[in-house]
């Protein structure tokens, strides 16, 4: 397996002096409110809520003929420790602006499409080049953010990852970090009563349905495989001293990525499912059990995202933390049964 550590060289103190970030798109960006309660550049202390952050409110988009109805929200925190966040996201063409990388932002939006396109990437290594790797990942994801025919999609999702690839790549020998500039991606992709994941790296996608997590990506880890195989048990992943070190990336030369490249999985969408995209600033925290009721019991999805949040910050916020919340509406879906839970990844 090729290994790229997760753990950030001492040099990264310097990620200021480097070459200008890259800049985001810019166009029908509404300015952040004030901040409600705790402010996100300030070091959360436990019995804090640090995640009343400004909140924008994207213009609403106008319903299709046949749509899907998803409840997001996303919120995107630098943690208690890094002075910069490396994280950023996708939600249906809204990105993290440069602006709002480091404050944090929380955004909230009913979509009414009959497609939908959701990630999230974590970035990381070099000077500057974990902001700037996942903003290219976001930046390039327009190639997706289009009505797909069901049968190109997994097809679209391999060459959206080879050219996100070769960007960040090429991006990190332009601003001299020869190669260790890279984010993880991971994405589900809605459409025609179905769900499209993809994903590089150890961002995640879950699905709650019927009061059961399931993760649906897969970790490109040496522990993810050693727990596949039975030989650690989830908890045991958790917290392993290699838990940090992943096998694919986006941004690796062309001649060390993994074949095949990008993993998949494909799931068909009932009425009530609940999907979570999270950073591991989330889920090396929070166990799997603790999620699973979490997301099981708190019904409004700001609410939920915002406790998860809260709790890994509790937790001493080690890390860039970003969590995204999909709820589907009813749209003429059908209703989640047991036959709908055994085509599901029961081992993860």
């Amino acid at each position: 397996m090729i290994e790229h550590s997760r753990m950030e060289a001492a040099t990264m103190e310097n990620r200021n002096q480097a070459a200008a970030p890259v800049q985001q798109p810019q166009q029908n960006r509404i300015p952040a409110q004030p901040a409600q309660a705790v402010q996100p550049t300030q070091t959360a202390r436990p019995g804090q809520n640090p995640v009343r952050m400004p909140v924008r409110h994207p213009a609403q988009q106008q319903p299709a003929n046949t749509p899907i109805t998803v409840n997001a929200c996303v919120i995107s925190h630098r943690g208690c420790v890094r002075e910069n966040n490396e994280d950023n996201f996708f939600l249906n063409g809204d990105i993290l602006a440069d602006e709002e990388v480091n404050d944090g932002v929380t955004i909230c939006q009913q979509f009414v499409k009959p497609f939908h396109l959701y990630a999230i990437c974590d970035g990381m290594g070099g000077l500057q080049g974990g902001e700037r790797a996942s903003a290219i990942c976001v930046q390039s994801m327009g190639v997706l953010n289009m009505n797909l025919p069901v049968s190109s999609i997994s097809r679209a999702i391999d060459a959206y990852s080879d050219e996100a690839c070769r960007r960040v790549y090429q991006d990190s020998l332009e601003i001299g970090e020869d190669g260790r500039e890279g984010s993880t991606m991971a994405m589900i992709y809605m459409t025609a009563g179905k769900g499209y994941v993809g994903n590089v790296g150890d961002s995640r996608v879950y699905l709650l349905r019927m009061g059961k997590l399931y993760q649906l990506s897969t970790d490109h880890s040496m522990v993810y495989q050693m727990m596949k195989k039975g030989q650690l048990t989830r908890e045991q992943m958790r917290k392993h001293p290699k838990g940090n070190v992943i096998g694919a990336y986006i941004g690796m030369s062309e001649e060390r990525k993994p074949k095949p490249y990008a993993a998949h999985f494909e799931v068909n969408l009932c009425a009530g499912d609940r999907f979570m995209l999270c950073s591991d600033g989330l889920s090396d925290l929070l166990s799997h059990d603790e999620l699973q009721r979490r997301l099981a019991e708190v019904k409004d999805p700001r609410t939920v995202a915002e406790q998860l949040i809260w709790r890994a910050m509790e937790m001493g916020g080690k890390d860039n933390t970003t969590v995204m919340v999909l709820d589907l509406a009813g749209s003429g879906l059908p209703a989640a049964t047991a036959a709908s839970l055994a085509r599901l990844p029961q081992e993860r």
